[in-house]
Parts: C-alpha cells; structure tokens; sequence
C-alpha cells in the first residue's frame, strides 16, 4: 500500500456518514425513483434511463462523467446521435490524412 501511496482509514462499521458520497448516490437513487413512479414503463426501463443520466452527467468535483472515468470515453445519448461534434470528426480525419 505505501508503494502505491494508499492510505487506509478505518471507519465504523454500519454508520452511514462516513461514506458521504456513497449515501448522496443513494439519496439521489431514491429520489429519481420516487420521481419516476409516475410514469408508465417497467422498473427495469426506469432503472436504466437513471443509470444513464447518472452515468453521462460530470461530476462537480471532477469535472468528467462517470462513463468517462470509468471506460475511457463517453456514452453515446440521443443528443449526440442528433448534433454529433462535428469539431472532433473532423480533427480525426485530418489526423488520418497526416498519418498517410
């Protein structure tokens, strides 16, 4: 651990403040669900549409999505299948035409 620079710290078992980020995600969760109780879809298509949002939304103290953070890249939306970034494609190509 110390050649990794890890340092352990010890919390009680079972006492929810001292893991605060984990318990805001789970506020969150409840919240979203309650909100989502209204519509009309299966619980499994409401989980998926909050994982989604949750995943491709950045994190304020970060500043990058979870997706990002986690795979290396972000998660296609239906925002980007409609105005894709035009900027990156084009910066890809001409990359492409460099390397030929």
């Amino acid at each position: 651990m110390k050649s990794n620079c890890i340092k352990n710290t010890r919390s009680a078992p079972y006492h929810p403040a001292t893991n605060g980020l984990a318990e805001r995600f789970v506020q969150t969760f409840k919240q979203a669900i309650r909100a989502a109780l209204t519509e009309k879809k299966p619980l499994s298509q409401k989980l998926a549409d909050f994982l989604l949002a949750y995943r491709t939304t950045p994190h304020a103290m970060t500043g990058e999505t979870p997706a990002m953070l986690l795979m290396g890249r972000n998660i296609r939306t239906r925002l980007d299948v409609l105005k894709p970034n035009i900027r990156q494609r084009v910066e890809e190509k001409q990359q492409d035409q460099e390397l030929r």
